[in-house]
């Protein structure tokens, strides 16, 4: 009885060490059991999804609300650390109050008895910084592609409205400058073809001028 008390002492204070450290990290730490349902989440959760750890604790993703194709991702993430009892690793994104952002999740599995898998203990870093950067390189990759593979720069720059819009924005516009000073619409790219049609439109219906006060025209002279 006294082993066992020692015991349990033991691992009241490993957890309440293993707490301690995890609220002092940048990442999101989460413990699940086998129906997935989070046991244990630290209080950077509350910074990512603006809700508080109470609102995790005894309930799945699925059971949060979470988008299905999110959820049945993690559930098959999980599963196979609980069924293999080996650590695993998941990329995905995440819609935040902030915005989407990006993380990488490391799943490593808790034994009892041997070879027995309890819980899944689990670590998701944000990696938004470092994906956005990675797109930035392609991006530039593939414009400097394409300004060297026509011998038009006008085609050149037509290609980069397109990598523009597929990479990052909505909309892109190019005009190129005359010798008068005045602005010519070279190409507008949208995700939305309608839109093309609509800011054709408004451009027709109020030119900007080399010396309007907003618009294209400011952008190039100031």
């Amino acid at each position: 009885a006294i082993a066992r008390r020692r015991a349990d002492e033991a691992l009241v204070r490993r957890e309440r060490e293993f707490e301690a450290l995890a609220a002092q990290s940048p990442d999101i730490i989460a413990r699940f059991d086998r129906s997935f349902r989070h046991l244990y989440v630290n209080p950077v959760i509350e910074a990512v999804t603006g809700l508080p750890v109470d609102h995790f604790i005894g309930r799945s993703n699925a059971e949060l609300g979470q988008p299905l194709e999110l959820t049945s991702r993690w559930e098959r993430f999980l599963g196979g650390v609980f069924r293999t009892g080996q650590p695993a690793e998941l990329d995905f994104a995440f819609d935040t109050p902030q915005g989407r952002r990006f993380f990488h999740s490391r799943a490593k599995p808790e034994l009892v008895e041997g070879d027995i898998v309890q819980t899944v203990l689990c670590t998701s870093r944000d990696i938004t910084e470092l994906k956005r950067e990675e797109a930035r390189q392609r991006l530039l990759a593939d414009v400097g592609a394409a300004m060297v593979s026509h011998l038009s720069y006008r085609e050149a720059l037509v290609e980069v409205a397109h990598l523009a819009v597929a990479s990052f924005c909505d909309g892109c516009a190019i005009d190129l400058a005359r010798a008068d000073g005045t602005l010519e619409r070279l190409t507008v790219i949208d995700r939305n073809p309608h839109h093309v049609d609509t800011i054709n439109e408004l451009e027709a219906r109020y030119p900007s001028g080399p010396d309007s006060p907003s618009g294209h025209s400011t952008a190039f002279r100031t």
